[in-house]
């Protein structure tokens, strides 16, 4: 009786563990905000990036500004597929690769980057992959700023 008494109070434990780095994770992955970043690409490769607020602009569109725990979104003016990419490391959005080939806004993890910090796109396809001009040329000259 005891053997079944300690396997089942083992396994009560184990459950509530899990349960509670199920919250954890949940509570962790909340969005304070969403920053939503429209893309554009001129159909030779050279893209662009803009906010909703023009106060986020810093030259011309090149880089994009959020605060920690925000989330990004990235869009399109119209419905065509998106592919962003960040280098491994340090980037807060290392972990977040995406292949949209529907057309649909994509949208990131909550920002845990280093204020101040700069993170370049590694590769951004805003368009048919197959197609030359929809690679962007100017990926590592764009990206999103920690504030």
């Amino acid at each position: 009786m005891t053997s079944r008494h300690g396997q089942f109070t083992i396994a009560v434990l184990v459950f509530s563990a899990v349960v509670l780095l199920s919250f954890a994770e949940a509570a962790r992955a909340q969005c304070a905000s969403k920053l939503a970043v429209t893309l554009a690409n001129d159909g030779k490769g050279n893209c662009t990036q803009q906010t909703a607020s023009t106060g986020d602009q810093r030259g011309n569109y090149v880089l994009v500004n959020t605060d920690t725990n925000h989330c990004v979104t990235w869009m399109t003016a119209s419905s065509i597929p998106i592919d962003v990419q960040f280098s491994s490391g340090a980037s807060p959005f290392a972990r977040f690769t995406t292949t949209d080939g529907k057309g649909s806004p994509v949208t990131s993890g909550p920002a845990t980057g280093e204020v101040g910090v700069t993170y370049h796109y590694t590769s951004l396809i805003i368009g048919d992959p197959k197609q030359d001009g929809s690679h962007c040329k100017n990926e590592s000259s764009l990206g999103i700023v920690m504030r």
